[in-house]
């Protein structure tokens, strides 16, 4: 059995719960649209600690991810919002994103063990007959 690691970058925002100033809340799902702070996190996994660079990178090639090219996208860059450094020697970590002051949204990465069967070579045998 072989062990590896894998990095999960999880994506929590909430932008429709700050314009209705409402509290946020993670649901698992269909998201009716009368609930306006409900909101559902997106998770992301990579073989290395994941860069602000790759994550952009999954972004563009995502179809899905269009809509935070307006919202969630310009809030990375900003100075109040920096990317959560992690490192092979870390856990995790996470920063929590800031518009004007108040919290939309967080990224939270972490480092996650997974095991794995090896594979068994298979003896050959002669042909019969």
């Amino acid at each position: 059995m072989t062990r590896r690691d894998i990095w999960r970058l999880e994506v929590h925002f909430w932008p429709l719960a700050l314009i209705a100033n409402e509290e946020p809340y993670e649901v698992c799902g269909w998201i009716p649209k009368q609930q306006v702070g409900a909101y559902r996190a997106y998770a992301f996994l990579f073989d290395h600690p994941p860069s602000k660079e790759d994550f952009l990178a999954v972004c563009a090639v995502l179809p899905w991810t269009a809509v935070w090219e307006d919202t969630l996208l310009p809030l990375l860059d900003l100075k109040e919002n920096p990317w959560p450094q992690v490192a092979w020697v870390c856990k995790a970590a996470h920063t929590d994103l800031t518009k004007e002051g108040r919290q939309i949204g967080r990224i939270e990465i972490d480092r996650q063990r997974i095991y794995q069967n090896e594979t068994h070579p298979r003896p050959d045998f002669p042909p019969r007959g």
